[in-house]
């Protein structure tokens, strides 16, 4: 689930010709360093060099308050974790 975050800048660049994608390609990369992500998809990064993408576990209620085993008995935040 996205949430609005105050302190996102939206930058909109239009591919019109070669001359932006210099401006296009420092967007993506600023993206992608704020969001760790940059290591995954960096163009210049050799294949073999690569971070294994590794799907995380599923949150559980225990995993957010282990006193709890039911979501019914979190509070209006650790919910929000889940």
């Amino acid at each position: 689930m996205a949430s609005a975050n105050p302190n996102t800048t939206t930058v909109q660049v239009i591919l019109s010709s070669t001359s932006d994608w210099r401006a296009w390609f420092q967007t993506i990369r600023t993206a992608s360093i704020q969001a760790d992500v940059w290591k995954f998809v960096n163009p210049d990064t050799p294949e073999s060099e690569l971070p294994i993408c590794e799907e995380p576990e599923e949150p559980t209620c225990r995993s957010v308050n282990p006193t709890v085993t039911a979501y019914r008995n979190l509070k209006d935040l650790e919910r929000e974790v889940l």
